[in-house]
């Protein structure tokens, strides 16, 4: 008779959690900036800029920040329609078009809030998208974690989510 209930159980089981599964929304569309079937739209990442401390200085380049933003901005790019083109820092800046300029203006790599374990971090960072060399919007915005240990953790996570606010907000811009 045990027997025989763990089966009837474990055959509930299955047919509930497969009955559930297949009952997942695509969600996808309805995260898109603009609709999927809309032009592609060409925006030029400038260079990213970072306060001139030199503290945060060896933070940045320890914890790849920029690296993150850009990698980030890139693979968030095609849910948007954007195509996005990363400036190379000795070139000239082509001011045809649209250029999106990300510009970090400060970081806390550890911040106790009371009645906190463990530090956080917090970055803020200015957006400002222009066209044919004019500005057309611009955006400050805070993003704080505390999720990891480490500083560089924290940071990282921090600038994955600045590149993918960024390119969202940039969509709308457009």
């Amino acid at each position: 008779m045990l027997i025989n209930s763990r089966n009837l159980f474990t055959s509930l089981f299955l047919v509930f959690s497969l009955g559930c599964a297949s009952t997942v929304k695509d969600v996808s569309s309805t995260i898109q900036g603009k609709k999927s079937n809309a032009e592609v739209t060409n925006l030029t990442l400038l260079p990213i800029g970072f306060p001139d401390d030199s503290a945060l200085l060896d933070v940045m380049h320890e914890c790849i920040m920029l690296e993150k933003v850009r990698s980030s901005a890139m693979s968030s790019s095609s849910k948007f329609n954007l195509a996005i083109k990363n400036q190379i820092i000795n070139e000239p800046i082509d001011i045809n078009g649209f250029n999106l300029k990300i510009d970090f203006i400060d970081v806390i790599p550890h911040r106790w809030r009371f009645p906190s374990v463990r530090p956080s971090s917090t970055a803020t960072f200015t957006l400002t998208i222009n066209k044919n060399g004019k500005a057309i919007g611009s955006t400050e915005q805070s993003i704080s974690s505390g999720v990891s240990f480490g500083a560089c953790d924290r940071l990282e996570k921090i600038s994955i989510a600045a590149g993918r606010y960024a390119v969202r907000w940039a969509s709308t811009q457009i």
